[in-house]
């Protein structure tokens, strides 16, 4: 079965890849550059391009989580992380391009940092009874990392911008793992109730706002900073709130504490030098993140001799 689950994750990861590499190029065409307003996202619901995308990313993520049924989280989610590398090669092949050695680079440190954080997290986790309310408490957490990205990308440009919605897309999609252990642990618990109800519509809510908010990113930077900053934020935010509130961390020790720290900011290196990567290697003009040049004003057509004779210019005078 191990076997089977690798499979499902690298075809997973694929899709994955190619459904964030359709739906970039139209939402970059629909943005040109800027933010994505909402009368261009429903635009975009009409647009086979985008539509295509959003079936390939679903279906990855669907294999995503068949693999993990029948795999251990810690083989599937190294191979989940393929999707960087294949976003960064699609990317560069629609650009003319070869990857340079620091995108590689940048790339290789993102996966491992992922690759490590998940398999250290897996080893020192286990599972607890919820306490009362512990979901909306981790959703302050979750909501203050929503804020800072969305902050961040309001008051930022280029890269930064982009960086910013991927933050508060990855932290919001983070945030429905958590809820769904919630829901299922209410579910078996005591039925169909409030206590049920409402975790559920926070999945809604959770989803729904980190799809907006990839869009954005769509719009403000390439993709393969994009799909690099979500695969970074969106395992840690769900990692971390189950280590910090769900109780899962009871039994990591302080060493491990201090590798699943270097992990994430091995991970989190890597995003921030392929954003700087992608910025050295874009050629001008092709950056949708950066703000757009204002075109040079026209020269002023030259006047005709006989208007400037009778103007007294200098035809005029002898």
């Amino acid at each position: 079965m191990t076997l089977l689950a690798i499979a499902l994750a690298v075809v997973g990861a694929g899709g994955c890849a190619l459904g964030a590499y359709l739906q970039h190029g139209a939402v970059t065409r629909e943005s040109g550059g800027g933010t994505l307003a909402a009368g261009g996202m429903l635009r975009l619901l009409r647009t086979p391009r985008w539509l295509a995308g959003l079936v390939m990313f679903g279906a990855g993520t669907g294999l995503h989580v068949i693999a993990v049924l029948f795999a251990p989280l810690t083989v599937v989610q190294p191979v989940g992380v393929l999707a960087l590398a294949i976003t960064a090669a699609l990317a560069a092949r629609a650009a003319g391009a070869r990857l340079r050695p620091g995108q590689i680079g940048a790339i290789a440190a993102c996966m491992a940092g992922v690759g490590l954080f998940v398999t250290i997290a897996a080893g020192g986790a286990h599972g607890a009874a919820f306490a009362p309310g512990v979901e909306w408490r981790a959703g302050l957490l979750v909501a203050a990392g929503v804020l800072l990205g969305g902050a961040t990308a309001t008051i930022g440009r280029g890269r930064l911008r982009c960086l910013g919605y991927t933050v508060a897309a990855g932290s919001a999609f983070g945030y429905v793992p958590v809820l769904l252990k919630v829901t299922a642990f209410h579910l078996a618990a005591e039925g169909l109730s409030v206590a049920t109800l409402l975790p559920a519509g926070a999945i809604v809510l959770a989803a729904l706002s980190g799809g907006w908010f990839i869009q954005q990113a769509y719009a403000s930077g390439p993709p393969d900073v994009v799909v690099a900053g979500l695969t970074v934020a969106d395992p840690i935010v769900a990692v971390g709130v189950g280590l910090l509130f769900l109780g899962e961390g009871a039994a990591l020790d302080p060493a491990s504490a201090l590798a699943l720290l270097a992990a994430a900011g091995l991970a989190v290196a890597g995003v921030a030098a392929l954003a700087r990567q992608r910025s050295a290697t874009l050629p001008p003009g092709s950056d949708p993140g950066a703000p757009a040049e204002r075109p040079a004003p026209p020269e002023p057509a030259a006047r005709p001799a006989r208007e400037l004779a009778l103007s007294g210019g200098p035809a005029g005078r002898t």
